[in-house]
């Protein structure tokens, strides 16, 4: 539980990890407030005791006269961007705490494994994911400058229910998965080896209620969230099949051959194609952090594919 009665404003509280994070943090005993601009068509966890705000945290006026007045303590953003931060640190002066989520996909490719938090992340490269980490940056120059209480969250690839998971395509596409559970051929990179590094989307958001339990040592960190460990592609692709009983044929190809495949888009497959392996030992030292396996993962978005007719 808080040490004191504390209010959260949960920015993007309809969204996959938005909404399982108001949702611990009820559980946990904070008054959470959850703001969303109403759009959402996705699946939406049960938000039992969230104070819902329909607005855009875009506008300054909404900001201006509809957030600022609730005093918040805390403010969590899921789905930021740098115009939302410089919103934030203009409106938001009296707030103990400002978390973030980013992406893990800021240090690609790898040059180290598993890479911690000290992972080159500043400079673009081919691969990795610029505008998050210019996004980033700012948010650390605004901490440094001693008026802006923030944290960062880089989760891995996100799996759990609500969402299609991850395919050997490079996307989320549940074709590849209808093919394992009818038996069919499937067709793959000649790949095995490369590394994927999952994480659970409850996982990810009881990161964010945990780390609140230690409000001061938490400014100015970057944490990373992965699950508990990495597998090869071909690890993961065995746990797709055990799951659904599957004993389709898989029919490797060459990189090149498979980016000719109109099923499969390059950016995301040339990112599932660089290793993906991440240390979490500050998230596990600072709040204890203990992910769930990629297995269980998996198996859950699976069958939530299933329970919702998808599969």
């Amino acid at each position: 539980m808080p040490t004191r009665h504390k209010k959260i404003i949960v920015f993007g509280v309809t969204g996959e990890i938005g909404g399982r994070i108001a949702k611990f943090a009820v559980e946990a005993g904070y008054e959470v407030i959850g703001v969303s601009r109403g759009t959402n068509r996705l699946p939406v966890v049960d938000l039992t005791g969230v104070t819902m705000l329909t607005g855009d945290k875009g506008d300054p006026d909404f900001l201006k006269n509809s957030c600022v007045k609730i005093n918040a303590d805390i403010i969590i953003d899921s789905v930021p961007t740098i115009d939302h931060v410089e919103l934030f640190h203009k409106y938001f002066k009296q707030v103990d705490n400002f978390l973030f989520c980013s992406s893990v996909g800021t240090y690609a490719p790898l040059q180290y494994m598993p890479a911690d938090e000290k992972h080159p992340w500043r400079e673009e490269t081919p691969r990795n994911f610029y505008r998050q980490s210019v996004r980033d940056i700012r948010i650390m120059e605004l901490y440094e400058q001693g008026d802006f209480p923030a944290t960062i969250f880089r989760p891995s690839e996100i799996l759990g229910a609500d969402r299609v998971p991850i395919e050997l395509w490079g996307a989320r596409d549940i074709e590849f998965f209808r093919l394992l559970k009818a038996n069919k051929p499937v067709t793959v990179a000649d790949s095995d080896h490369i590394l994927i590094h999952p994480v659970h989307n409850q996982d990810v958001a009881r990161a964010f209620i945990m780390a609140l339990e230690q409000p001061e040592a938490i400014r100015g960190e970057i944490y990373n969230i992965a699950g508990k460990y990495a597998v090869t592609l071909e690890r993961y692709l065995e746990i797709a099949k055990e799951y659904l009983n599957s004993n389709s044929t898989v029919i490797k190809q060459s990189r090149e051959a498979m980016l000719k495949m109109p099923y499969v888009g390059e950016k995301n497959f040339v990112f599932l194609m660089t290793h993906n392996c991440i240390d979490i030992t500050k998230a596990r030292n600072t709040f204890n952090f203990n992910p769930v396996p990629v297995e269980e993962s998996l198996v859950e978005a699976l069958k939530w594919c299933e329970e919702t007719q998808l599969l």
